[in-house]
């Protein structure tokens, strides 16, 4: 499900289900379904109480989709006009800005060359690559949704992936990962898509050796504390993980330190510290 606040005061909200829960749900009828599915989880059901719709019910029988072209003479297709997977990760947003950078770089360094339609021919196969891949990790994630730890498990890719990236283009190293999911590491991209494949054949189930293969999986680019049981899934930010991992980015911990220290980006003020008790 996404519930997405716009600054004019409406909230987009809906979700995307499996064919089995579609066709319990009765999606076709629109607002009906969109009833049955809050008294399905009352704790969701209970945020939308006093909300009320603006817009008629949309309902797209199939959301996934993938162009077999994505470029030729004289045009180009962005990412998310190409391929889309699923609303999971969020993934449309950050593949579709590589690919305006990837053009932006192309229209800027290869326009009216001799080489400009073999590089366009390169970012739409970066781009259908990528958009692959992200269908692969959304199928193994739907697999494993059934068990929650499986899931959490392998959701640490994705987000070992998206802050290394994020990361890198802090400290002006973008070249370090330069794919989405960072297919192009080949120290990483191999264990996500062997990982993926055997969720999806049921080979899989949550254990800590499986817990252990995402940790050792993901270690060469993981600079946010990920796969830490004893954080019990519960990762705020703390830059001190980057510090300590500086090498992973080409950087001493002294380099990182300072930069931090004086980043724009990094300043933010300290999280509130939960209530007595509380618990994540």
């Amino acid at each position: 499900m996404w519930v997405l606040r716009f600054d004019n005061g409406v909230t987009s909200a809906g979700f995307s289900v499996t064919e089995v829960l579609a066709q319990e749900l009765k999606v076709s009828e629109g607002e009906p379904a969109w009833r049955r599915f809050l008294a399905r989880f009352p704790s969701i059901g209970s945020h939308f109480e006093k909300a009320q719709a603006v817009e008629r019910f949309f309902v797209m029988p199939q959301v996934s989709y993938r162009a077999g072209v994505m470029a030729g003479e004289n045009w180009c297709l962005l990412p998310s006009a190409a391929a889309f997977v699923d609303p999971l990760f969020s993934s449309g947003m950050p593949l579709t800005l590589l690919g305006i950078e990837r053009l932006g770089r192309l229209f800027g360094e290869h326009w009216n060359r001799p080489t400009f339609a073999e590089e366009l021919e390169r970012y739409a196969q970066a781009s259908l690559q990528e958009a692959d891949g992200t269908a692969h990790l959304i199928g193994a994630s739907y697999a494993s949704f059934a068990n929650f730890p499986l899931f959490t498990n392998l959701s640490m890719f994705y987000f070992a992936s998206a802050s290394y990236s994020e990361m890198a283009r802090r400290v002006e190293k973008p070249h370090l990962i330069t794919r989405f999911l960072g297919l192009d590491r080949e120290d990483y991209a191999p264990k996500l898509q062997n990982v993926c494949t055997r969720i999806r054949r049921g080979e899989i189930t949550d254990t800590p050796a499986f817990a252990q293969e995402v940790a050792d999986a993901i270690e060469p680019i993981n600079i946010a504390g990920l796969a830490c049981t004893e954080k019990r899934n519960w990762y705020g930010v703390d830059l001190e993980d980057t510090i300590q991992t500086a090498s992973k980015l080409d950087m001493t911990q002294t380099a990182m330190r300072n930069l931090i220290a004086t980043a724009e980006w990094a300043q933010f003020p300290s999280p509130t510290p939960p209530s007595q008790g509380a618990r994540p």
